[in-house]
């Protein structure tokens, strides 16, 4: 083999080395997209979750509220 072909060969291993390194930094990169996306997708369920909760905690509050005003205007109707 010359020196010609042992260089070729070389560079050819080089390249394909390098190709094959590419490819799994960018798998690698992909899983750890995916995984940092379903992350922040079960951080934003989670917080949609609890301002869902808030929001059904406070219609409670307010349907507690408007029944203790209608129970104290019977009770102030009644003793009238």
């Amino acid at each position: 083999m010359s020196l010609q072909e042992a260089t070729i060969m070389v560079g050819a291993g080089n390249r394909i080395g390098g190709q094959i390194v590419n490819e799994i930094y960018h798998q690698q990169k992909n899983k750890i997209g995916k995984y940092l996306m379903k992350q922040a997708m079960n951080k934003i369920k989670e917080v949609m979750q609890f301002r869902m909760a808030q929001k059904i905690r406070l219609r409670i509050a307010m349907k507690i509220e408007k029944n203790k005003m209608n129970i104290s205007k019977n009770l102030v109707s009644t003793s009238n």
